[in-house]
């Protein structure tokens, strides 16, 4: 989108927002049996077959990843399998106290071939919190599980280790695993719960193609813009913590320090409120939260006629499928309809 480019030129004067939050959370979906699907899918689900995934952390120069192949074989009549598939992954890391910690990802996929292949999958939603979780970004999952489901119904689950020394039923958990007898979090402690995607059929089929353009049109210009506007801020703060230095503010220096280390690995500023006595940074990062805000602005600006259209062609599907008569297909629509097509920072 030429708009966003420009705009992005224009906002580069350093800011940040504070650090995002990422909430794993496992996708409640029910067990749908593979006899409520149509006759043509339960054929093309009956030539399936799955492997557990090979998912593990996957390091690069600026972020970490799970990333993994899942093996499949199709010998079903279509070559071509699209719009319907999901995997999950649930993967059990251990924590730098001997805590353990859940962690669940889900990605929609298509199979483009007859006979043996491997569907490459990469979780990017990880980025930053396996690090966060177990102080090393390429930790060794201790245990894990595959899903797969077809307009979501489950047609595939793996076996965990069932290991005496892990959590019993880990698999069944998202986030930290409280030690048995450990008192329970109330429920108004708790993290607020994310709608999950559970569009099925031709709803599916629209939010992937909604999404694949937003992608393509919209974030791709945002991400690279938050990109640039993270090297300069990083710039800023070396400059400014060689200042720090020169003029002995040990303090200002340690919270410079800190704050580069973590845009550094993750992307964001820390989430702590800035120090009192790092009135440098407390000017860097008031600058860039205002540019950080504006990026964000441009991108639902540019966004928008993409999402007045998906709503269009998602309010016809929905009344169509309530004149068809297909009244749990169009509650099961009008439900997924709203949930963001992409996750959203």
């Amino acid at each position: 989108m030429p708009c966003l480019s420009n705009f992005i030129t224009k906002i580069f004067r350093f800011s940040l927002v504070t650090g995002l939050s990422f909430t794993t959370a496992i996708a409640q979906q029910p067990d749908l049996d593979v006899k409520t699907l149509s006759a043509e899918d339960q054929v093309i689900v009956k030539g399936l077959r799955f492997r557990a995934a090979d998912a593990a952390p996957s390091d690069t120069r600026t972020a970490t990843f799970i990333k993994g192949r899942l093996p499949v074989i199709n010998s079903g009549p279509k070559a071509t399998v699209l719009a319907k598939l999901s995997a999950e992954v649930r993967m059990l890391f251990r924590t730098p106290d001997k805590e353990w910690h859940v962690i669940s990802c889900r990605k929609d996929f298509v199979i483009n071939s007859k006979g043996a292949s491997e569907i490459y999958l990469s979780f990017d939603e990880t980025n930053s919190e396996i690090e966060k979780i177990t102080g090393d970004k390429t930790s060794k999952v201790e245990d894990s599980i595959t899903l797969v489901r077809y307009a979501g119904v489950k047609i595939f689950e793996s076996e965990p280790s069932k290991a005496s020394r892990l959590p019993a039923e880990w698999w069944l958990h998202a986030g930290p695993i409280k030690p048995q007898g450990a008192a329970a979090t109330p429920a108004t402690a708790a993290e607020p719960v994310k709608k999950t995607d559970t569009s099925t059929g031709e709803l599916k089929a629209l939010r992937l193609a909604t999404e694949r353009t937003l992608r393509a049109h919209v974030w791709k210009t945002y991400e690279q813009g938050v990109s640039a506007l993270n090297a300069k801020y990083l710039t800023a703060i070396d400059k400014a913590l060689k200042t720090s230095q020169s003029q002995g503010q040990l303090d200002e220096a340690l919270a410079l320090r800190n704050e580069k280390d973590t845009v550094a690995k993750t992307g964001r500023a820390a989430s702590e409120p800035v120090p009192a006595n790092a009135p440098a940074l407390v000017a860097l990062r008031s600058t860039y939260v205002s540019a950080f805000a504006s990026l964000k602005s441009a991108r639902s600006k540019a966004s928008l006629p993409f999402m007045q259209d998906y709503n269009q062609k998602a309010e016809a599907l929905i009344a169509r499928l309530i004149k068809e008569g297909k009244l749990d297909e169009a509650k099961s629509a009008r439900d997924a309809k709203d949930v963001p097509l992409i996750a959203e920072d």
